[in-house]
């Protein structure tokens, strides 16, 4: 009897539905609880302005070598030249620049030179037709003239040297107002001319006029 009560109570009990689910205990529900994220203070990198050059570095780098004749090779081998000089102020001028640095030395310069014109009559065929006009000039009144005797003028009648300017033209007008045609032709003379040359970064001194020149 017992069992068949057992029974009963067991069937209706299962007619019930389903018994609800257990809740887990407090341990249990935070242990299945699902890790959130935990938020980490990360150091933000640290910001570093970029590097700038010093004013100093900035000029060394953009701004003109200042005071460049000390610094460059070109100005540290500059020359200097004067000049004509003769041999006193030659002496002179190497006696004071004899250190090894400056490197003085004396250049000779052969030029030719304008000095006079020459007033003249051209060669005749003989020398006794040479005289026998210098005889006829004479009595015209030119004076200072003479017979050529050497050289490719030989024959000819030499009217005077002028080394002033307009000289020998104004001779020219004179023998042309007497009816003779004389000719001008300059002459020249080689002069040889001495030069000092100087190494230096500046100007050498204040006594001489130099100028710059390229050192050889």
């Amino acid at each position: 009897m017992s069992l068949v009560l057992a029974c009963i109570l067991l069937g209706i009990w299962q007619l019930r539905g389903p018994h609800p689910a257990r809740q887990p205990s407090e341990p249990a529900a935070a242990a299945l609880q699902v890790l959130k994220p935990v938020a980490v203070a990360v150091p933000e990198p640290e910001f570093r302005a970029p590097l700038t050059a010093t004013a100093s570095e900035h000029d060394a780098e953009t701004s003109p070598v200042r005071n460049a004749e000390s610094t460059s090779p070109m100005v540290k081998n500059r020359c200097w030249r004067t000049g004509p000089l003769d041999e006193g102020e030659i002496r002179a001028v190497l006696k004071r620049f004899a250190a090894p640095e400056y490197g003085a030395r004396v250049i000779q310069e052969a030029r030719h030179d304008k000095v006079a014109d020459w007033v003249y009559l051209p060669p005749l065929p003989s020398s006794a037709a040479a005289r026998e006009e210098q005889r006829r000039l004479g009595d015209l009144g030119v004076q200072d003239l003479a017979v050529v005797t050497t050289g490719p003028m030989r024959n000819g009648l030499s009217l005077g040297l002028f080394a002033e300017p307009g000289g020998a033209l104004r001779r020219v007008a004179e023998l042309k107002a007497l009816g003779v045609t004389a000719r001008i032709e300059p002459r020249y003379r080689d002069l040889e001319r001495n030069f000092m040359v100087v190494r230096s970064a500046t100007v050498p001194d204040a006594d001489h006029s130099w100028r710059s020149v390229a050192c050889e």
